[in-house]
């Protein structure tokens, strides 16, 4: 198995697949594909990463996307809130 090259039309096909599958598990996707835009070592994968998160942002849930303060802010450990 090898992966495919990343491009536009792969991002834009994977895009309308989503648009098929419960919220809950995009909405998970799109945290994941946030967090590898934030923090994977290899620039190019951080790139397609964000254009992903940011689309399933944009596109099927019609949010603008947090910045990454807001982003690590909302994700943080919770647990002094206690």
């Amino acid at each position: 198995m090898s992966a495919p090259r990343m491009d536009e039309e792969l991002i834009q096909l994977a895009v309308k697949e989503l648009e098929y599958l419960p919220c809950h598990y995009v909405h998970h996707l799109a945290d994941s594909m946030r967090i590898m835009a934030l923090f994977h070592p290899d620039e190019e994968t951080r790139m397609w990463a964000y254009r992903l998160h940011y689309l399933v942002a944009e596109e099927l849930f019609h949010f603008q996307p947090e910045t990454d303060d807001q982003f690590r802010d909302r994700h943080r450990d919770k647990v002094d809130l206690d």
